[in-house]
């Protein structure tokens, strides 16, 4: 069913008749929200996923948020992380160890390869357990700081890795090289 729009200059399309909403807005939601060859997943989610969320909440939370609630939003965000974080955790560790056999032990075929699941995924998390036990035994709060700092240095490497592929992916869909 289409409804033309009487008294308004003529014959125009309002509603393609399924849900009444008018075209002019289907067709905008669809330019900005919709697939596109492209795109991985619609124009503006791409660019809200690959870190424009991020960009907008810092905004609103450094201008806009005052700071007698930061320690609320703190407890709240701390507990996001947690639903964040864990799946993606969950999924690299499934990946990482999931079979193991295949991977950490397949020396004849992927030498390079096996070796360097070995120091990532057995070697390194043996090292900082160990020191995290020792730093702590010996009650140094100094030894203790420094395991933040790696921690804060490594995620920050990491995020910084994953920003770069995701740019390197948007770019590809777009077939910008």
């Amino acid at each position: 069913m289409v409804v033309s729009a009487e008294g308004s200059g003529g014959d125009q399309n309002w509603t393609d008749g399924s849900i009444g909403i008018p075209l002019q807005i289907r067709r905008w939601w669809q330019r900005f929200f919709g697939p596109s060859e492209t795109t991985l997943v619609s124009p503006v989610l791409d660019v809200i996923m690959a870190g424009g969320a991020a960009i907008v909440l810092f905004i609103v939370f450094f201008y806009f948020i005052p700071e007698t609630s930061i320690p609320g939003w703190g407890i709240a965000l701390w507990y996001a992380s947690f639903i964040i974080n864990y799946p993606h955790f969950m999924a690299s560790y499934q990946l990482m160890y999931g079979d193991a056999g295949t991977g950490f032990f397949d020396f004849k075929n992927h030498r390079k390869f096996a070796l360097k699941l070995w120091w990532a995924g057995i070697i390194v998390p043996a090292l900082l357990v160990i020191y995290f036990f020792f730093a702590l035994s010996s009650g140094n709060v100094v030894q203790m700081g420094f395991l933040a700092q790696a921690m804060f240095f490594f995620l920050g490497w990491h995020y910084i890795k994953q920003i770069y592929g995701c740019v390197i992916v948007l770019s590809a869909a777009k077939k910008i090289y």
